[in-house]
């Protein structure tokens, strides 16, 4: 039920200046609250052996309630122009705190096709992913690893790639100086051991994802935190040129 409100008629230019000024006032105020609680955009230069491979980057949003996560990976590995490898990745998350909403991913690792499906029904979050169907009834994290507080506080995670639950246990190996956006910060490393034994690090301060390294096949693929995208996106033309 909603009651009408008469007023008299405006009649001067200042009123209706007045008016229209604390309207945009207040709609960017909004705006800016809005965004003031948004974690900073990820985009890492993804290396192998010091080597450019590609990117991965991670965009912040709200709607509604929900944290937006949008993930985008690509990796490639090119010898004298011949792709001997490809690895690209589409997800997004929803996030409430430390509660995993949704996720809804699509992978092509050099050829093999995966998806998930992942929600929240109730206390549960229903998956259908590349490996099967299920409800899973605890906290969980994501292989996506930004959410600092969800890492930290679980000790399952959802493969983003195949849809399986993925147990770990996180080791804090001490603090280093680490190099982010170009300026020397203090982050935590943390030794993640899972499937793939992974190293981990996040700003001391503000629990910014930072750095990460993993070893495969006996290569060292490492992800350093740049400025902007267009910084980033050069690391996958020059992967292309390799």
């Amino acid at each position: 039920m909603f009651s009408t409100v008469i007023r008299p008629p405006c009649l001067s230019f200042a009123c209706g200046l007045i008016a229209a000024v604390s309207l945009h006032a207040s709609a960017l105020a909004e705006g800016v609250d809005r965004q003031v609680d948004l974690p900073e955009n990820l985009y890492f230069d993804v290396v192998i052996d010091g080597r450019d491979m590609g990117y991965h980057h991670v965009e912040f949003s709200r709607d509604g309630d929900d944290l937006v996560a949008a993930v985008e990976i690509d990796l490639r590995y090119e010898v004298a122009f011949i792709t001997l490898f490809k690895y690209i990745h589409r997800n997004i998350e929803r996030w409430q705190g430390t509660t995993l909403m949704a996720l809804s991913s699509n992978t092509d690792d050099d050829g093999d096709k995966y998806y998930v499906l992942a929600e929240r029904q109730g206390e549960s979050l229903a998956v259908d992913g590349s490996l099967g169907m299920y409800m899973y009834d605890d906290p969980i994290a994501t292989t996506s690893y930004w959410n600092y507080e969800s890492m930290t506080a679980n000790g399952n995670m959802l493969n983003s790639q195949k849809g399986d639950v993925l147990p770990y246990t996180l080791e804090r190996q001490g603090e280093e100086q680490v190099m982010v956006r170009g300026e020397m910060v203090v982050a935590n490393k943390y030794h993640v051991n899972a499937e793939i034994d992974t190293y981990i690090w996040y700003a001391q301060e503000t629990h910014e994802w930072v750095k990460l390294e993993f070893d495969v096949r006996g290569r060292t693929i490492s992800y350093r935190l740049v400025g902007d995208k267009s910084e980033s996106d050069q690391a996958s033309v020059n992967a292309e040129g390799s």
